[in-house]
Order: structure tokens, then sequence, then C-alpha cells
């Protein structure tokens, strides 16, 4: 199993805070996001990292050519794959194709970050060697953010996760009488499922979206989070997710 990490957009949406600096760099307690998700990886086991970067990140690539060393070390192998097209996330894993081989993989989205109880990572792979399928990390979130979520819904859980009936893009309301949550930017993924992505089409964007090949699939998992989410890919709910962290910690 290997981990992917896209860190290619330009986080226009965080341009006001971090001006020039790469929000993978916006630092929670003092540490960056790109080394939390990195940090997440090892928990869980996973020992061979693939961060997806652009050319134009120069500040975020001399980051990680510094820690790369520090994890040789210890046997933890940290890729820089570089992301020549704005094609989405779908395109983000296709970029890493020839470094993933023929592996299994893991994608983490750094701009969301986890204050775990115990590896959500490593509870996912042990539902995927399971069911041999694509299982997404979900949380529990308002009726009102609805519409700034993927959703997936279902008729019942058990364990802690569930088969997924159906997905949702940015739904404006609910599913009546069912249970559904919010995917938080963390997913197991099986190979082949790199196929899917390369017979996507390209959206009105012009972007392979990772979210749209899910959709399409057939059988897939929900696991639901131990712990809490923070978004913090935009100004406004980065500033609340630390303002929010600081007063757990202060617990």
């Amino acid at each position: 199993m290997k981990a992917v990490i896209p860190a290619s957009g330009d986080g226009t949406r965080m341009a006001a805070l971090l001006k020039e600096k790469p929000k993978e760099l916006a630092e929670i307690n003092g540490r960056p996001l790109i080394q939390y998700a990195i940090d997440e990886c090892l928990r869980s086991g996973i020992k061979e990292i693939i961060v997806i970067v652009s050319v134009k990140k120069t500040e975020l690539i001399r980051y990680l050519e510094e820690i790369t060393s520090d994890y040789e070390d210890k046997n933890v192998f940290i890729d820089i794959v570089y992301q020549n097209e704005k094609n989405g996330s779908g395109g983000a894993i296709i970029a890493a194709r020839k470094n993933i081989d023929k592996d299994d993989f893991c994608v983490l989205f750094p701009d969301v970050f986890l204050h775990e109880n115990e590896s959500n990572l490593e509870r996912m792979i042990k539902v995927f060697d399971k069911c041999n399928a694509p299982v997404i990390l979900v949380d529990e979130i308002r009726e009102d953010e609805l519409d700034r979520y993927g959703i997936t819904v279902a008729e019942k859980m058990t364990d802690g996760y569930y088969d997924i009936e159906y997905m949702l893009e940015k739904p404006l309301k609910a599913p009546k009488a069912r249970l559904y949550h919010g995917i938080i930017g963390r997913y197991v993924l099986p190979n082949s499922f790199i196929d899917k992505l390369g017979d996507l089409k390209m959206n009105s964007k012009n972007e392979i979206d990772l979210s749209e090949a899910l959709i399409e699939s057939g059988k897939k998992t929900a696991v639901l989070m131990n712990g809490k989410h923070y978004e913090c890919g935009s100004v406004s709910s980065y500033t609340e997710s630390v303002e929010c962290l600081r007063k757990v910690e202060a617990l």
C-alpha cells in the first residue's frame, strides 16, 4: 500500500492569508499541514509516500526535499511527482501512475486536518482488505454544511462502516430518513481505480474529478472517522479550525 498526497492546486481561496505561500505549508500548532498528512501515513504503517506538486510551488518542493533525507534513515521514502497540467484531483493521481506502479493506494488531501483518537487510515485499510473496493472516510456534519461536502448515503451502519448506497456532490438538502455523512478527503483505492480515472471524460472545468469516478464506481464503503476533522482550504475555514483546535488543546 502506497500513499498519494495531491498538493498541486493553486490554493486561491487561501491567497489572501498566505500570499505566495502554498496552502500545504499553512500551520496548525506550529507545524505545516503537509507534515500532518505525512505523519498520518506513517501512523498507518505506510512508508512509501508520493506527493503531487506543481513546479511553481518552489517553497513546498524545498520543504519536501529537506525532510526527505530525514526520513530515508527510517526507511520512509517520499517521492515528488510533478503535475504538469491543471486537470484536477483525478489528474493528480494519473500523474503518479508510474510511482504507484501495481500497488493499491491511499489518497490524502492535506487541506483537511484530522484530530484523531486512533489511526483512521489504518482502520480504512483493514476495511479495504475485507472488501477490495474503494473505501472513503466520512464524518458527521451539520445540515447547514451539506453544500460544502460530497455526501455518502446508506440505510444502516455496522461496526463504524457501511456500504454506500449512493453519493451526492454538495447537495442543497439532506435525503429524508437516511444515514448520511460528509466526505473528508481520505480514500483507500484499488490499483484498478487509476484506469477508471483514465477512462473518465473531462468535466466542464476541464478536470478529471476523483468524486465523479467514485460516483460511477460500483461497490464502495464509508468508514466513520474517530475524532474530528477540520477544514483548512479557505481563509474562513482555516481560521475557524485553528481557533477550535486551540480550545481543544487547552482542555
